[in-house]
C-alpha cells in the first residue's frame, strides 16, 4: 500500500516546486529584464512485475507489466526570450535588442580574467556616480572595452565618463592654435609647449553637459564649450580609438594628428577608449548561467563559448538608449501553470487520503 503513498508524495513535491517557480515568476513581473522560468517533470524508475516476451511459433508475445513510482523535477529552465520595451527617457537607461549581456565588475575578484571577474546582466538601469562611473543600482561598475571583437584583460576597465575636461591650447604669434592637449577630469599642471619660445598653452575648464550612448555602446560626452569626446573603430584595426570633436567641427584623434587641424595629445590623467565604450557578452548556452541575485548572473560550467566585445557585432545585440527591457513573464500562461500545479497537488492529496483510508480499513479488520 505504501507504494501509492510514496508516488503521491513525489507528486506533491514536484508540483510544489512548480508552484514555487510560478510564484517567483509572478513576483518578478515588473523586474527589469527578468527572464521567466518553467518546470518540466520526469518519471522516476518503475517497478517491473513481469518482463515482456517475444512471439513464438505457438504463442504471441506479451508486453511488460510495470508500476511507476512517481514523478520528480526533470529541469527548471529559463526563457531568455526578448522582453518588451519600457520607454524612460533617462540617459543612463539601456535596453539590449537581441542577444547578449552587459558585463559588470565584481568587487570580490579581479576583473578581466575571462569569466570569474564579472557579472552578466540584461538589466540596463544604470546611473552615473559622483566620479562619473556608470554603475548599477547596487553600485557595481559597468565594464568597457576597446576591443571590437574578443577580449584582452589589458583592454578592460570600468566605464567612466569625464565630468570635467581641461583643454590646453597652444597658440603661435599669429594667434593660431598649433597644438591642443586634452586632460580628462581636470588638471592644474600646464603641459610643455611644442614651441616654448613663441607660444604658451592656455587652459580652459569645461564641464559635462550631457551624454548619449549609440547602438554600438559608444558614449559621446558633450561639454559646456560645445566640444564632444567619443570613440569609434580605427580603420583597419580591431580597436576603438578616442576622438575629440571641437565646437568648430574639427575632428581629431586624441593620440594622433588631425587631418585638417592641430595635433591633439592626451595629457596627464589618460582617458582610455574602454572608459567610454560599453562591453557586452554573448554565450552559447545562456541557460547554463547561474543566478546570483540583483539581476546578476555568473558563468556556469555549461555556458559554452563566451564572446566579448562591443555591442552590435558578432551576434551581440544593439543598444537602445532611454529605454529598458521589461520582464518576459506571460501572466496568462503563469496562471494556467498555477491551476495545473494546484490540480496536481489536489489529486496527489486525494490519493494520500484514499491510501490512508484503505490502510485504516485493513487495521480495523485485524
Amino acid at each position: 500500500m505504501s507504494q501509492g503513498m510514496f508516488a503521491a508524495v513525489s507528486s506533491i513535491r514536484a508540483n510544489q516546486t512548480k508552484l514555487n517557480v510560478v510564484a517567483n515568476n509572478l513576483a518578478n513581473l515588473n523586474t527589469v529584464a527578468f527572464k521567466a522560468s518553467d518546470v518540466n517533470f520526469k518519471t522516476v524508475f518503475s517497478q517491473t512485475i513481469k518482463t515482456g516476451t517475444i512471439p513464438s511459433d505457438s504463442v504471441g508475445g506479451s508486453n511488460p507489466m510495470q508500476i511507476g513510482n512517481g514523478v520528480s523535477v526533470g529541469e527548471i529552465i529559463q526563457n531568455f526570450g526578448q522582453g518588451g520595451s519600457l520607454f524612460t527617457g533617462r540617459q543612463g537607461d539601456l535596453q539590449i535588442e537581441g542577444e547578449g549581456f552587459f558585463t559588470i565588475e565584481r568587487s570580490d575578484v579581479e576583473t578581466g580574467d575571462g569569466g570569474a571577474g564579472f557579472y552578466l546582466t540584461r538589466a540596463g538601469n544604470f546611473n552615473i556616480d559622483g566620479d562619473g562611473n556608470l554603475v548599477t543600482p547596487t553600485a557595481n561598475r559597468v565594464l568597457g572595452t576597446r576591443t571590437v571583437n574578443g577580449n584582452d584583460p589589458a583592454t578592460v576597465t570600468n566605464v567612466r565618463i569625464p565630468n570635467k575636461l581641461t583643454i590646453w591650447k597652444e597658440r603661435n604669434p599669429n594667434a593660431q592654435v598649433v597644438a591642443t592637449w586634452i586632460d580628462p577630469f581636470g588638471s592644474t599642471t600646464a603641459p610643455a609647449p611644442t614651441d616654448p619660445l613663441n607660444a604658451t598653452p592656455e587652459a580652459e575648464d569645461v564641464t559635462l553637459v550631457n551624454f548619449s550612448i549609440s547602438p554600438d555602446g559608444a558614449i559621446t560626452g558633450t561639454y559646456s564649450n560645445g566640444d564632444r569626446v567619443t570613440v569609434r573603430t580605427e580603420p583597419g584595426t580591431n580597436e576603438r580609438e578616442i576622438y575629440h570633436v571641437t565646437a568648430e567641427g574639427n575632428d581629431f584623434s586624441v593620440s594622433g594628428t588631425g587631418t585638417d587641424g592641430p595635433v591633439v595629445v592626451d595629457y596627464a590623467n589618460t582617458l582610455a577608449p574602454e572608459q567610454i565604450q560599453i562591453r557586452m557578452a554573448v554565450c552559447t548556452n545562456p541557460s547554463g548561467l547561474i543566478h546570483e541575485g540583483s539581476n546578476y548572473f555568473t558563468l556556469g560550467p555549461n555556458v559554452g563559448e563566451v564572446s566579448l566585445g562591443i555591442p552590435n557585432q558578432q551576434g551581440r545585440g544593439q543598444l537602445t538608449s532611454g529605454s529598458l527591457e521589461s520582464s518576459n513573464v506571460d501572466v496568462a500562461g503563469e496562471f494556467t501553470n498555477m491551476i495545473v500545479a494546484q490540480r496536481g497537488l489536489e489529486a496527489a492529496g486525494k490519493v494520500i487520503t484514499t491510501q490512508s483510508q484503505v490502510m485504516q480499513t485493513l487495521i480495523n479488520l485485524i
